[in-house]
């Protein structure tokens, strides 16, 4: 067992409170583990991104985390997702990113993978209501999902059921 204390990073994190959570199915959460000294580096990058993704008009809520016991320079980002089309839109709007860094974003973006990242684990979760525990306010937003009605007992089978067949004694 491995147990990590993290304290969130409101300054990395891009508006996390206008996630739904009630309504989200899948959560990615991307681990860097940063080499020592780079710290400054990861939080350039990240406030980078959160400039890159203003410009560009989109609000992708995402939640930072850093170590604070049990990891030593690492962060966690966590992003909520209603559907697997918000991780297709991410992949497709990938070029209009990239460009709302310009050449000496990409440039910086580039230095700091190469320089600052020890490595990066990235996870793909799926919500399972029947194993989750969560708060009746929630419960009450999406209840469908949380809390679904069972489905109603099948019907009886009505037909007769068949006699069986009469023994008729082997061929002699």
């Amino acid at each position: 067992m491995h147990n990590v204390i993290w304290h969130y990073r409101d300054d990395l994190s891009n508006n996390p409170s206008s996630a739904d959570i009630a309504h989200c199915r899948f959560w990615e959460t991307i681990t860097f583990h940063i080499k020592p000294g780079y710290d400054e580096k990861f939080e350039a990058t990240a406030k980078m991104y959160q400039a890159a993704y203003a410009k560009i008009g989109v609000n992708l809520p995402w939640a930072t985390f850093e170590s604070e016991m049990g990891a030593t320079d690492t962060y966690i980002v966590i992003l909520p997702m209603k559907s697997l089309s918000v991780e297709d839109d991410n992949l497709a709007r990938q070029k209009t990113l990239m460009g709302a860094f310009g050449d000496n974003g990409m440039h910086q973006l580039e230095q700091t993978a190469r320089d600052a990242y020890a490595s990066i684990d990235d996870t793909l979760w799926e919500v399972n209501p029947k194993t989750s525990y969560v708060p009746k306010e929630m419960m009450a937003a999406n209840p469908d999902f949380w809390a679904p009605k069972p489905a109603a007992p099948m019907a009886k089978d009505k037909t007769m059921p068949m006699k069986p067949a009469a023994k008729t004694p082997p061929p002699q």
